[in-house]
């Protein structure tokens, strides 16, 4: 059993989580409602970087398994293809890691220009369409430049200077073994946190746009409502599986936005 004063700094800590990660309710500047921002093609440099933060964090300090090669690479690859072709990129494609992190589900855009996808969520989304709508709302959180905006950054540093600061009160504060049970909670914790932190606003704009570039790379965007409607049982309840759906709006929220935005997506599938 954690000792009390063991318990109070964590209390303190997730405390400083939740402020730091508050979610601003505004839209940001560079949405329009019903049209597709243009794409911006990342730079050599930036795209070297996030490879070996990738092989950092996810590779080295959470031990998962790396792919860029095989069938379910290629499925991502090809599909992720035709959304950044969607999203105006040309013959550019946003780069796909593989990672295989166990029962754990989830799937992300890194520093706004690498796709991971999780190999346990392939095999929860056998459907290409549905799968697409997944992927379309990472590319539209980069297409969106939501990685680049101030309050994005201010959020994300936060909860980084947080999880640092409870690492230092367990070094200098709390016993040997106390420190290194703590240790791992941080680290628990501290999962995915060099993925940006996005408001709640920016959350429904990436479904809204995501939904656009689907459609507009000829998959069925009535596939979004499908996925996020059985998106709670897809991700799971319990440890990271649920990270993703715990930043991202409730389900009865989105699918009410969803829904609203099947029409001008349509505009787009059709076309």
């Amino acid at each position: 059993m954690l000792s009390k004063r063991l318990t109070h700094y964590l209390q303190i800590f997730v405390l400083s989580l939740s402020i730091s990660a508050c979610s601003s309710t505004g839209p940001t500047k560079s949405f329009t409602p019903n049209a597709i921002p243009q794409a911006v093609v990342p730079t050599q440099n930036s795209l070297a970087q996030t490879q070996q933060v990738i092989v950092q964090e996810l590779g080295q300090k959470q031990g998962m398994s790396l792919y860029k090669s095989g069938a379910d690479y290629q499925r991502v690859n090809n599909l992720v293809r035709r959304l950044s072709r969607a999203a105006g990129l040309g013959s550019f494609s946003y780069p796909v890691i593989i990672a295989d992190a166990g029962r754990q589900v989830n799937a992300m855009a890194v520093n706004g220009n690498t796709i991971v996808v999780y190999k346990e969520l392939l095999r929860r989304v056998p459907n290409d369409t549905e799968l697409a709508a997944v992927v379309g709302h990472e590319i539209a959180h980069i297409t969106s430049r939501h990685h680049a905006d101030p309050t994005v950054q201010n959020r994300t540093a936060g909860v980084q200077i947080a999880a640092s600061v409870l690492s230092n009160v367990i070094g200098n504060q709390i016993g040997a073994a106390e420190g290194q049970l703590a240790g791992k909670i941080a680290g628990t914790l501290g999962q995915g946190l060099f993925v940006n932190s996005y408001s709640r606003e920016m959350e429904y704009e990436a479904d809204h746009t995501g939904m656009l570039i689907m459609a507009k790379a000829g998959y069925n965007p009535q596939g979004a409502i499908n996925f996020w409607s059985q998106a709670p049982q897809i991700f799971g309840t319990s440890g990271s599986s649920a990270d993703f759906l715990s930043s991202h709006p409730s389900e009865a929220s989105r699918l009410s936005r969803l829904k609203a935005s099947l029409p001008a997506a349509m505009h787009y599938f059709r076309r």
